[in-house]
């Protein structure tokens, strides 16, 4: 008796197999891929991180030393009170780059403020620390100052002085005598000399500034 003929289902089964054959290789390629990208990603994402700290350090020490801000005086120069107050919380509002950062502000190796495990990239800029300090003496007839004062007071209420000046400039006068306490701005680099017209004695008030240099740092890391 004669075999029946199978060769149609040999056709499928092989034709079948070939398919899985061709879905696996499939997956195969497409999870290589997906590995390779995510590789990609992330080595990437290294590559690009320190640039973004770079980024992030240079911009908060300029925001730390803007006129704006609340740590200076004007650009570049920071006040030691300001200085001495400064904490992280102080440090993110100046400088909102930093909000969601690691970082550490240095001040001549000195830690001001810091959140986290900075150990990133490190910005340094030399700046300016003003510190401005008070000075009260007693004068009756006139009296040199030295420079680093922007402003002086007058208290005269044990004098009867109708005018002051300051470098031969009248900056106050009252013919029936001047009263009270006054304040007056003057020209912070420059030599004073004031004088006064009338008796008694005045209390003058200065408030001289005084300066040195300081390495800030700014470090920021993840």
């Amino acid at each position: 008796m004669t075999a029946p003929f199978c060769g149609g289902r040999l056709t499928t089964a092989r034709g079948q197999a070939n398919l899985l054959a061709v879905a696996v290789a499939f997956l195969l390629v497409v999870s290589a891929v997906g590995a390779t990208l995510g590789l990609a990603a992330a080595a990437f994402a290294d590559a690009d991180r320190p640039a973004t700290d770079r980024h992030a350090a240079t911009s908060a020490t300029a925001r730390l030393v803007a006129a704006d801000g609340s740590l200076a005086v004007r650009e570049n120069v920071l006040r030691a009170e300001a200085v001495d107050a400064v904490d992280a919380t102080t440090v993110v509002a100046s400088a909102p780059v930093l909000r969601d950062r690691a970082f550490r502000v240095e001040l001549d190796d000195r830690v001001l403020a810091a959140r986290g495990d900075a150990d990133g990239v490190t910005h340094r800029r030399i700046v300016t620390v003003a510190e401005t300090t008070t000075r009260t003496r007693h004068v009756s007839r006139a009296v040199t100052l030295p420079r680093r004062t922007a402003r002086i007071r007058f208290d005269f209420a044990n004098a009867n002085v109708e005018r002051v000046r300051v470098n031969g400039r009248v900056v106050l006068a009252r013919p029936s005598g001047l009263r009270g306490t006054v304040a007056v701005d003057v020209r912070r680099r420059a030599t004073l000399r004031v004088t006064f017209e009338g008796t008694g004695t005045v209390r003058l008030t200065t408030f001289p500034t005084r300066t040195r240099k300081a390495r800030l740092e700014v470090t920021v890391g993840e």
